[in-house]
């Protein structure tokens, strides 16, 4: 099943929303990519390697954040964390999703969930930090 997307509303310091409200589309995206990489795509990434099932240590080394090929769009504003590329064939999928001779062993989907609930709050205060860092200049 499909998770929602996250959901960003900047509250706090009017002078802070004014200041996001006048960056140039590029600017904002810049701003919006830096706070959801740091806050939410590493920390996922970092908790799956805490969780991977760890035979030889191989697919944890895989697990990585990548800038998400959103269709339709010019220019991307996600991020995707991967595993197992390089590896052989489906191998992730199988350790994540299981198979007809190995029970599922998520670590992608768990360590996602683990930090959903508070993500937008904590890109949020993020993008705060890196509007205050920037009307400082």
């Amino acid at each position: 099943m499909a998770k929602a997307p996250i959901n960003l509303k900047i509250i706090g310091d009017k002078q802070l929303r004014k200041k996001f409200a006048r960056l140039v589309g590029k600017e904002q995206k810049k701003i919006i990519k830096k706070a959801m990489r740091e806050t939410y795509a590493k920390p996922v990434a970092a908790r799956a390697r805490q969780l991977v099932p760890a035979d030889k240590g191989a697919l944890a080394k895989t697990i990585k954040v990548r800038t998400a090929k959103l269709r339709g769009r010019p220019k991307p504003i996600g991020f995707a964390v991967t595993a197992g590329v390089g590896l052989p064939d489906l191998y992730a999928s199988f350790v994540e999703l299981g198979s007809a001779k190995q029970p599922p062993q998520s670590f992608l989907r768990r360590a996602a969930d683990e930090l959903a609930p508070r993500a937008d709050q904590r890109i949020g205060e993020q993008i705060g930090k890196l509007l205050t860092a920037l009307a400082v200049r």
